[in-house]
């Protein structure tokens, strides 16, 4: 892999499936921090359009080949501004195997919770931090994914809501909301209180719904 090479990104920026980017490798090696203030290490940078709902979609070379997972940007803004970063293949696929190895549900004993899964993807804390006017109370909403509790429940995939709490608890970033998801399980009934970013008073409500086993 080398600076300057073609790449493409594809994803589901806003909920637009299958939607395709192209740009070129930055540079290589760069070491980001992640959402949940976690080091991502060795980090493809490229220029491609990442956008909100493209994270976990390939980055993708000229021959079609897998080199990356698409996984944040960097932005004053929250939209793209031109930095975006995939994780190389090589260590998805390690830990991809380490993962498949120690796999939860394959090693699963009889009695044990299945870790709840809700079923949505959530904006970096700079993309939730601009919609929220520059205030760190709630996560953006950027995804919702079929069948899924947040379907559901009826809670939108387009930037135009936040999760400001859950079950009761003040929810400022995402860290602490996978934090708070972390310690629910499959069949456990939550409460999200959600605001609506699409309107001038930021009205909110509360939405009640079932945690179901995330899908193999």
């Amino acid at each position: 892999l080398l600076v300057g090479q073609r790449v493409v990104a594809i994803g589901n920026p806003f909920g637009l499936e299958k939607s395709v980017t192209s740009g070129v490798v930055s540079a290589l090696n760069r070491n980001i921090d992640g959402v949940a203030g976690n080091k991502i290490r060795n980090c493809v940078q490229t220029d491609a359009a990442i956008n909100p709902g493209n994270s976990g979609g390939p980055l993708l070379n000229s021959r079609g080949q897998v080199i990356g997972v698409n996984t944040m940007i960097l932005s004053t803004t929250g939209s793209f501004a031109g930095v975006g970063f995939a994780v190389p293949a090589s260590s998805v696929r390690k830990f991809a195997d380490e993962a498949i190895s120690k796999d939860f549900f394959k090693n699963r004993r009889d009695g044990d919770d299945y870790p709840g899964w809700l079923g949505l993807e959530i904006g970096d804390d700079s993309l939730s931090s601009a919609l929220l006017g520059g205030e760190k109370k709630g996560v953006v909403i950027t995804s919702v994914k079929k069948d899924s509790p947040a379907l559901e429940a009826k809670l939108k995939g387009d930037g135009s809501e936040a999760i400001v709490a859950l079950c009761g608890n003040k929810v400022t970033n995402a860290s602490e909301l996978l934090k708070l998801l972390r310690e629910k399980n499959e069949g456990e009934e939550i409460y999200l209180t959600v605001e609506s970013l699409s309107s001038t008073n930021r009205e909110r409500r509360r939405v009640y719904l079932t945690l179901k086993k995330k899908p193999v």
